[in-house]
């Protein structure tokens, strides 16, 4: 699947591919919301979570980029 493909999809299909056939990588944590970095086929997924609401509030996909960039430096872990 490609990114596009990915982009189109309905929210809760996205969801579903990331939490089942994508693979965490990593995770930062900025201004209380934790941002958590999946790849998935051939490209990122960015899912962002607010814990205090205990909802996911979020999710971009890309292939590179600042997002991307931002974990370079992460020194966070589970």
């Amino acid at each position: 699947m490609h990114i596009d493909e990915f982009d189109i999809l309905g929210e809760n299909e996205r969801y579903h591919l990331v939490f089942t056939e994508g693979n965490y990588i990593d995770h930062i944590i900025e201004s209380d919301i934790r941002f958590v970095l999946f790849s998935l086929f051939l490209f990122w997924v960015e899912v962002s979570y607010d814990p205090l609401d205990n909802k996911i509030t979020g999710m971009k996909s890309f292939a590179t980029g600042p997002l991307l960039d931002r974990y370079s430096n992460s020194t966070d872990s589970y």
